[in-house]
């Protein structure tokens, strides 16, 4: 990371968006997560509100090392997120509901917004990145989002899912091919 001197503005105010993006994604999960009736599309949109929590915090604790001058403690922070990361496949686990949606519309919209959601993310992060001068930054932002697509690619399971069968799947089911 050495140019940071002259990507510092532009970062900064990628990580001030970025945290207000996964603020409205951790609001929208969770208050969706509030009005699905089906307990497995719960616990999904739980855990997406939790994955966006975890965004929150890595990109706060990479502003908060970026506007202090701690170019180690962010190498650490992106370091161990790019390791962590690399290696996740434990999902939680939850008992097999076999109840019905009975108005999955309602869902299949929520399911929409979120892909919006998620595509908007994707967006911004690569256009940020694309700002930035110094490549070292980048795995920052190559960072989020191969995170926002893998998001996208289970928000997009889902809705298949929910179009074919009219309810939700179980959340292990989605990380089952993995």
């Amino acid at each position: 990371m050495t140019n940071l001197g002259e990507d510092m503005e532009k970062i900064l105010a990628v990580f001030k968006k970025g945290i207000e993006l996964e603020s409205f994604g951790i609001k929208f999960y969770t208050e969706a997560a509030d009005e699905v009736t089906d307990p497995k599309g719960r616990q999904t949109l739980q855990f997406l509100a939790n994955e966006e929590r975890d965004h929150w915090s890595f990109i706060v604790d990479l502003k908060h090392s970026f506007e202090s001058g701690n170019e180690s403690s962010a190498k650490k922070i992106i370091n161990k997120r790019s390791e962590s990361k690399a290696h996740s496949t434990v999902f939680p686990k939850m008992e097999d509901f076999s109840e019905k949606i009975a108005e999955s519309k309602g869902d299949e919209k929520i399911l929409e917004e979120a892909e919006d959601i998620e595509k908007r993310s994707i967006e911004f992060y690569t256009s940020a990145m694309a700002d930035v001068k110094d490549p070292a930054h980048s795995d920052i932002f190559n960072i989020l989002i191969r995170e926002e697509n893998g998001h996208l690619q289970l928000v997009h399971q889902m809705r298949d899912y929910m179009i074919l069968h009219g309810v939700w799947s179980r959340l292990e089911d989605y990380f089952a091919n993995e």
